[in-house]
């Protein structure tokens, strides 16, 4: 499952200039907390996880059909 997978039309993923998960990346990252606090704690765990390339592409590889 790709819990960090956020679906956003182009002007909230580059051009909005109030909420744009690459402009306002601090406004972005307050609205998943809020609207998806569940998947947030999972991306956050799994930042603080280091993997090998060898692990992520294992991991990867899982997702394929």
């Amino acid at each position: 499952m790709l819990d960090n997978l956020v679906v956003l039309c182009p002007s909230h993923h580059t051009f909005n200039s109030d909420f744009s998960a690459h402009k306002t990346p601090e406004v972005f990252t307050r609205w998943f907390k809020k609207k998806h606090p569940d998947r947030y704690r999972n991306v956050i765990k799994k930042a603080q996880t280091m993997m090998s390339e060898r692990e992520a592409i294992q991991e990867f590889e899982l997702l394929l059909p």
